[in-house]
């Protein structure tokens, strides 16, 4: 039988691992189960969490202190959670981080019908999330498609983010108007043409094949040891033993600019953030924009930031996955 969305049989095995199975209850969190990882020299607890909404629930792992107000995690496209599970054990014990599915990736929940994902529902799915927990301020850390949607929390909700952290995208996608306007049509017609796809409606592969796959589609930006954690809550088994992604296969047939804003709007909304920025761009990273739009946007962003940190590191656009101490010690830093 195959299932539209991930079951709780597909939940998180950490390779290296203190299993306590058992299920514990928070103020504002529905039963959920406690993990313990091992890191070189100590034992970092997380928990895995679901938070309800009204297309299903978006899943996530908090590490550290649940009775503490985390650092809000987003992961880029058709990632996951399983991105920040380099920073977040080797963080301070003060810090607790709560690494968030986006709604369509890892364990959460898809997205209905017709429902289109892109970077308008990006910022009321955080908007269900600071709701739920009743959060006044909150801190934000993206990588790429996540700290996207953090410039733009930022930026429409300045009096409530102190502190936001970017990974490798200084500033949202733009869009041409006049493009949008001769494209719209495709796009439209392409969100409805998609309502067929389901979980395993698509290939099936055994697990080194998926590995595989994921390693070349990311055309090095990922290690293979990146690969498997993200493939720990990206990936779902099937009664035959063969394996799909978790993910909305949607995902990959974007809707994006449909909700994109034109580079006119996006620097405007620089002006709007008024909190504390960190930025960290891998000197290897992602070209999606030209390198000096990127420095631009920065620039924009420094009028009105409160306090304002850029830092370059070797790596490619997942140098915060790949290689995560050097990311780990800067944000240490910047939140101490």
């Amino acid at each position: 039988m195959v299932f539209r969305q991930p079951s709780v049989q597909y939940q998180l095995k950490c390779p290296v691992m203190l299993r306590l199975r058992r299920f514990t209850k928070h103020a504002n969190l529905n039963p959920i189960l406690w993990e313990a990882t091992r890191n070189w020299t100590s034992i970092k607890k997380f928990i895995e969490i679901q938070i309800p909404v009204p297309w299903g629930h978006i899943a996530g792992k908090w590490w550290g202190n649940p009775d503490s107000k985390p650092l809000l995690g987003l992961h880029g496209w058709q990632d996951n959670a399983g991105t920040f599970d380099g920073i977040a054990p080797i963080l301070p014990n003060h810090i607790s981080l709560l690494a968030l599915d986006l709604p369509g990736h890892g364990l959460s929940s898809w997205y209905p019908s017709s429902t289109s994902y892109n970077s308008s529902q990006g910022l009321l799915v955080l908007r269900h999330v600071v709701k739920y927990f009743k959060w006044n301020k909150i801190y934000l850390l993206g990588h790429s498609m996540g700290s996207a949607y953090g410039y733009l929390y930022a930026a429409v909700f300045p009096d409530e983010v102190e502190k936001y952290i970017g990974l490798d995208l200084a500033r949202p996608m733009a869009i041409d108007p006049y493009a949008l306007v001769l494209e719209a049509q495709n796009i439209i017609d392409r969100c409805l043409n998609n309502d067929h796809l389901s979980m395993g409606s698509g290939p099936k592969f055994s697990y080194d094949e998926l590995m595989s796959r994921l390693f070349t589609g990311y055309q090095g930006s990922l290690s293979e040891e990146s690969c498997k954690v993200l493939l720990k809550r990206g990936a779902v088994k099937f009664c035959d033993g063969k394996y799909c992604y978790s993910r909305d296969p949607r995902l990959s047939r974007s809707t994006n600019d449909l909700s994109a804003f034109p580079i006119s709007h996006i620097n405007r909304m620089a002006v709007n953030i008024k909190c504390e920025v960190l930025n960290i761009r891998g000197k290897s990273g992602a070209s999606f924009i030209p390198l000096d739009q990127y420095y631009n946007a920065l620039e924009l962003m420094k009028i009105s930031a409160k306090r304002f940190e850029f830092y370059e590191v070797e790596g490619s656009h997942h140098f915060h996955l790949n290689e995560p101490s050097e990311t780990a010690a800067l944000i240490s830093q910047f939140l101490d």
